[in-house]
């Protein structure tokens, strides 16, 4: 699941560490690919220091809800249906990653169906993201032996809280040049322009698919 939609399953726990933990393993990803915000299991051999146990409960939160949301049977039916209309869209380079789109595409618009739905739940996320003290991150980096890399991804990390990208989901050109992003990171390379327009214009009836679905319903 995407950023918001991890928010959402935990809109009423108003806890900023929490919240920025369930972010966490997706943000270090992003960064650098070597980084794993584990959760506590696998991290058992390592004693968890008392000022970080909000946000680890966050990022084992995290991977609970992700491992969820791939198991169900709402992301298998909805990864089919996706990638069935992108298949119709004749991409020129893309055919062998069309399943890899439709996953992340699915996950983008679920968070653009929040944005829709729940007006004011973005704001939240990012005021809760904002209240938080570079000291945490500075903690949890020194606890991991990450030392090296916490510059970085505190410029990573100041750069997604003031670009607040999630409200770019509501523009479908937007959200086709967010895919060619990860494109670029997974992949290496980035996506021909005449399929980043085929995609965009894809976007639409990708997001109707969704129009009626219950949010409750996409963990079972």
């Amino acid at each position: 699941m995407n950023y918001l939609s991890h928010f959402y399953f935990d809109r009423k726990q108003v806890n900023p560490q929490f919240t920025l933990g369930a972010a966490f393993p997706d943000l270090t990803r992003t960064y650098n690919r070597k980084l794993r915000a584990s959760s506590s299991i696998r991290l058992k051999s390592k004693e968890l220091p008392s000022n970080l146990v909000q946000l680890q409960q966050g990022i084992d939160r995290h991977h609970y809800l992700d491992s969820k949301f791939h198991n169900s049977d709402f992301f298998h039916t909805y990864t089919k249906k996706f990638t069935k209309l992108l298949h119709a869209s004749e991409f020129e380079t893309l055919d062998k990653n069309i399943y890899f789109l439709a996953h992340i595409v699915l996950e983008i618009l679920l968070d653009r169906k929040i944005l829709e739905d729940h007006k004011g739940l973005a704001e939240m996320y990012y005021s809760q993201l904002n209240s938080i003290d570079n000291q945490l991150i500075t903690n949890y980096f020194i606890y991991r032996n990450w030392e090296k890399d916490l510059t970085g991804f505190l410029e990573l990390y100041d750069k997604f809280l003031e670009k607040e990208f999630i409200f770019k989901y509501k523009s479908d050109i937007l959200v086709s040049e967010v895919i060619n992003s990860l494109h670029k990171r997974v992949f290496n390379t980035e996506i021909e322009k005449t399929d980043l327009n085929k995609i965009a214009i894809c976007i639409p009836k990708l997001h109707f698919l969704l129009k009626d679905i219950d949010l409750e319903g996409v963990l079972i």
